[in-house]
């Protein structure tokens, strides 16, 4: 965004122009499936900009696919944030936004960034698996237009040893090396999980453990 200062009528007034962007990350082309190596780089992204909020003392509060928007390079941008802070939403009444929110969150207006984390792993776990928390249930059944969803149950309940043929999105494991980093990816998603949310990870170690795992696929 650039602030760019213009005259009209003789009144002299700041506006805004925004870069365009082509998609959400939540609307971005599947044929053919973003390639690993740029979901690692999205992954990286958007944590070092979740990091830089928490380290202004901002808290998101809704963060999900559709609010990180893809620019015509690729490039995430993490939008909406404070928005849902600003006034009482009923989550018990929203699924959408209950799929991605930390369990101890009942009111936006007093989450903390442990919440961020939270819903920042169930970011990962889409990136990973290529399925969106929109179509997993609690029975570890792919479905669609159903509300009883919760990807990150789902990923629980699947054995270590099964990962790779039940988690991991089979477009993007092309050999044992990304396979690896999808399971480092993974480690690191399940730990936002933590019930106690003093006990998950920060959005700045989330980062750097991502990043190490970024610069092993860039010095392949």
């Amino acid at each position: 965004m650039r602030e760019i200062s213009k005259s009209f009528e003789g009144i002299s007034a700041p506006y805004y122009v925004f870069n365009v962007f082509f998609c959400s990350l939540k609307e971005n082309p599947i044929d053919p499936p973003m390639e690993w190596g740029k979901r690692l780089s999205v992954a990286g992204m958007v944590a070092e900009g979740l990091a830089h909020l928490h380290k202004h003392k901002v808290v998101h509060g809704n963060v999900k696919t559709s609010n990180v928007l893809m620019d015509r390079n690729g490039n995430p941008l993490v939008a909406d944030y404070g928005f849902a802070q600003l006034a009482f939403v009923d989550l018990s009444t929203n699924m959408k936004m209950m799929r991605y929110m930390a369990p101890e969150v009942n009111d936006l207006r007093r989450a903390q960034p442990s919440a961020d984390v939270y819903s920042f792993g169930v970011l990962l776990l889409e990136l990973i698996s290529g399925k969106s928390s929109t179509n997993v249930d609690d029975k570890n059944n792919i479905v669609s237009g159903s509300d009883d969803l919760h990807l990150p149950h789902w990923v629980q309940k699947v054995d270590e040893d099964q990962w790779p043929m039940e988690v991991f999105d089979s477009n993007v494991m092309k050999s044992e090396y990304i396979q690896e980093q999808m399971e480092q990816l993974l480690r690191i998603a399940l730990a936002c999980f933590a019930p106690n949310p003093d006990l998950r990870p920060t959005m700045h170690e989330l980062f750097i453990q991502i990043y190490d795992i970024n610069s092993e696929l860039v010095n392949i």
